[in-house]
């Protein structure tokens, strides 16, 4: 021997590493780098793996990577067979040292044994492989195996092998696998760089699996949308009707999605412009799935809200609505002093009557001087019913217009203010619209017994005085004189 001179000396130094004759970690290292380079048996080198001493493993490791012998490959598959799984990785890697094509052979053997710690045993040969994803036909057969577990640890292993087309076509073909284990790890995988090809195939899987699939899902689908052009528009087409799907989990799956992407300002836009296609019942529940999911639209709805486009101005107002973040109060007013139609200022005042502050009452106060929006402001004081805006209100029940007085009527219903009962009597006794006679007489009997007493009466007046505004009339005539009673 060129470093010992005489083999009893490398045997002696082998016999005191493995007895642990040195004092410290770094004499027992001194000791391994002085070994270096020599030939040693192999059955030393197996106790040296199944010492659980790292250094001597590394040793261990190096030296059968020397030898390149696949007469190791038997006994190192022996070895690690009757060891726990915690204790395999150093003789997976002194198999994969040997770089014997023979540890594949063997692998594709163990896995069709019939004890599944033994097949498991070979998946994690296998995964240890440099180009273990190129190993298709051995991966096919754990893809087969009767555990679940394996079957799924066959697909993790395809995951180095992404980049490459056969591997992508293999996980693809699992996503129609009725296993839904296997399906969802090759989902977990495709995700991860998703193919616009899958866009199509995610959409139709997102309704059925289960919430934390589609959140994988739906960020696979979120990097294409990052992504712009064509894919994108391909993505938001799928995305946009789901948005107002039966199912609310596909709703709120579709809904994570806008949320996830960075730039939710173009994309709530184009949704908003989507949306007014939809059914109101639609888009409201669009809305409310949107407006659940995601934790902040106030900066994107703030901006919206001063658009050009009036149907998503529209949009916007009914996603502060669902917010109800009192920063949006400020927005929505500009919109109420921008030269706009009627109609698209209506569901912004609506809008504006939901929020909890005190600007609002100031707000809806003002708007009652807008011949376009008094109507609707009157219905939002009545919604609000504050005793302070009372008057104000009330002041619209002497209006030459017969529909402001009716829209007070219904708004003072709710303030339920004995003040109004004298109110009430008077329009049920002498308003010229013969509906809000009738609708003063409901609104008084909502009043207990004094309420009730008081529509009582005013009946009474219209039998005693059929002539008089309101009262039923007291005989029926046919159009045909020929078919009238005579008298």
């Amino acid at each position: 021997m060129a470093l010992f001179g005489r083999a009893e000396d490398k045997e002696a130094l082998l016999k005191r590493i493995e007895a642990k004759g040195y004092a410290t970690v770094e004499e027992k290292r001194d000791l391994l780098r002085r070994l270096a380079g020599e030939e040693v048996r192999q059955e030393v080198l197996l106790r040296f793996l199944l010492a659980e001493d790292a250094d001597l493993a590394r040793f261990a490791v190096e030296a059968f990577g020397r030898s390149r012998d696949p007469r190791a490959v038997d006994p190192l598959l022996t070895a690690l067979s009757g060891l726990p799984r915690s204790r395999w990785r150093p003789c997976i890697q002194a198999l994969h040292a040997l770089e014997a094509p023979l540890v594949l052979e063997r692998v594709a053997q163990l896995l069709g044994g019939k004890r599944a710690e033994v097949r498991a045993l070979a998946l994690e040969v296998l995964a240890a492989h440099p180009k273990a994803h190129e190993q298709i036909h051995i991966l096919k057969v754990g893809l087969r195996d009767p555990d679940e577990r394996l079957r799924v640890r066959a697909v993790q292993i395809l995951q180095g092998g992404l980049g490459e087309a056969i591997v992508r076509y293999l996980l693809r073909e699992q996503l129609s696998n009725p296993d839904d284990a296997v399906r969802h790890a090759a989902i977990l995988l495709l995700a991860q760089d998703p193919d616009p090809d899958l866009i199509e195939v995610f959409f139709d899987l997102l309704p059925s699996e289960p919430a934390r699939v589609q959140e994988t899902m739906i960020r696979g689908l979120g990097r294409m949308l990052r992504g712009g052009g064509a894919v994108a528009d391909r993505v938001l087409e799928r995305m946009l009707p789901l948005l107002a799907a039966d199912d609310e989990r596909i709703r709120e799956a579709a809904a994570k999605l806008l949320a996830a992407t960075p730039d939710k300002l173009a994309l709530l836009r184009r949704f908003l412009q989507y949306a007014k296609g939809l059914a109101f019942w639609l888009r409201d529940r669009s809305f409310s799935a949107i407006a659940k999911v995601s934790d902040d639209l106030t900066d994107a709805v703030r901006t919206l809200l001063a658009d050009e486009d009036v149907d998503v101005v529209v949009g916007a107002s009914v996603l502060a609505q669902k917010s109800g973040e009192p920063g949006l109060l400020e927005a929505l007013e500009q919109v109420l002093r921008r030269d706009l139609d009627w109609w698209v200022k209506v569901p912004v005042l609506e809008t504006v009557a939901t929020f909890k502050d005190d600007r609002v009452r100031r707000i809806l106060l003002r708007a009652l001087d807008d011949e376009e929006l008094s109507t609707a402001a009157l219905a939002s004081l009545g919604l609000r019913a504050e005793p302070s805006t009372m008057e104000e209100v009330m002041r619209f029940l002497g209006d030459e217009r017969r529909g402001l007085r009716r829209a007070a009527l219904q708004a003072l219903r709710a303030y339920k203010d004995p003040v109004l009962i004298a109110a009430l009597e008077r329009i049920a006794r002498g308003d010229s619209d013969g509906d809000c006679r009738m609708l003063a007489l409901e609104i008084l009997e909502d009043y207990g017994a004094q309420g009730v007493a008081t529509a009582e009466s005013i009946r009474l007046s219209w039998l005693g005085h059929p002539s008089s505004p309101g009262a039923p009339s007291s005989s029926l005539t046919m159009v045909n004189p020929d078919l009238n009673p005579r008298q």
